[in-house]
């Protein structure tokens, strides 16, 4: 999303109505998920949400250039992939997850300085 709000400051040449959005960007980054917070839905929520609304902004942003069109094409394919790869995230964790509780004994005889601590998994599906 940075990439695309850089581009649209560029485009307008420093128009003010955008001025505000790489703070927008910026405050995404400061709210965003880690493998800690990743199991508290209202954490997640929050960043979906922030997430969601600079992605409409931005929608709403590109109707009158161009380029826009492009633009979004790239910019809904990326927010529809945010499921797919939480999706695909959690199978691996849950995989991951089974694999080191029933080879636990056996992993810590190999490396007993290896961290075998389950990852965690999204409790909480994207805004749409």
């Amino acid at each position: 999303m940075e990439t695309v709000v850089n581009q649209l400051i560029q485009v307008q040449h420093g128009d003010e109505k955008f001025g505000h959005l790489p703070n927008r960007v910026n405050q995404l980054e400061r709210i965003r998920y880690n493998q800690k917070t990743i199991t508290n839905p209202h954490v997640v929520e929050e960043f979906d949400k922030a997430s969601y609304s600079l992605f409409s902004e931005i929608l709403k942003s590109l109707d009158s250039l161009e380029a826009g069109q492009t633009w979004k094409s790239e910019l809904n394919l990326a927010h529809h992939q945010l499921t797919r790869y939480r999706e695909l995230y959690n199978a691996l964790a849950i995989q991951y997850n089974q694999f080191v509780d029933q080879h636990k004994k056996v992993l810590k005889e190999l490396d007993d300085s290896a961290s075998l601590q389950r990852k965690p998994v999204f409790k909480q599906s994207v805004v749409q």
